[in-house]
């Protein structure tokens, strides 16, 4: 199945090995859903920032970095395992959604 990747701020990244990032994955079918990303660095910068003996986020996945191309990798796979509505929390559809008024192939991929 075809899909883009929207980035609701933006693709601001200081680290890719360093940092985290929500996404935002629209299929063909115009479905909108949502998780965030984060490194293994990242999580363990904010644990040992917030002082916390433990990480947790909603809809979190950990991938290798914060490249575009390990993005676009992530969700390929998940899409391609059947784990994609695991990971993903749907948020909505185009058309439907306070925002996304407008269509797939109008839609430029991060």
């Amino acid at each position: 199945m075809k899909f883009k990747v929207f980035l609701p701020t933006g693709y601001q990244i200081e680290k890719e090995d360093n940092d985290n990032l929500d996404i935002n994955v629209i299929l063909e079918n115009g479905e909108i859903f949502f998780c965030t990303i984060f490194t293994i660095k990242n999580i363990d910068f904010l644990m040992k920032k917030n002082l916390l003996s433990f990480f947790w986020a909603d809809n979190m996945v950990i991938i290798k970095d914060l490249s575009k191309r390990s993005i676009l990798e992530f969700v390929k796979e998940a899409l391609e395992l059947d784990n994609f509505k695991i990971i993903f929390f749907k948020i909505g559809e185009l058309g439907k959604t306070e925002g996304y008024d407008f269509l797939f192939d109008e839609i430029n991929d991060f």
